[in-house]
């Protein structure tokens, strides 16, 4: 895993999270990005399954790029 992002309590955005947020709240929503760039959606402990550059979590519409260039604009 290269990424990791966590959906956050209010179920409207991904905030990136370290890998230690898997342990700490295991039945959490968790987008993961691997080393061959692809995305993974993580729901408890469900298993990972691919996301396309946009899908829909709990009714709400997400879009990689938004979610990669909100964390690139924060590392500036």
């Amino acid at each position: 895993m290269t990424a990791l992002w966590q959906l956050d309590e209010n179920r409207v955005e991904f905030e990136r999270v370290t890998p230690a947020a898997l342990d700490a709240d295991p039945d959490g929503i968790y987008l993961i990005k691997q080393s061959d760039d692809t995305f993974w959606l993580r729901i408890g402990d469900t298993p990972a399954l691919p996301v396309d550059d946009q899908f829909t979590v709990a009714g709400v519409e997400f879009d990689l790029s938004e979610i990669e260039g909100h964390y690139h604009s924060l590392v500036v």
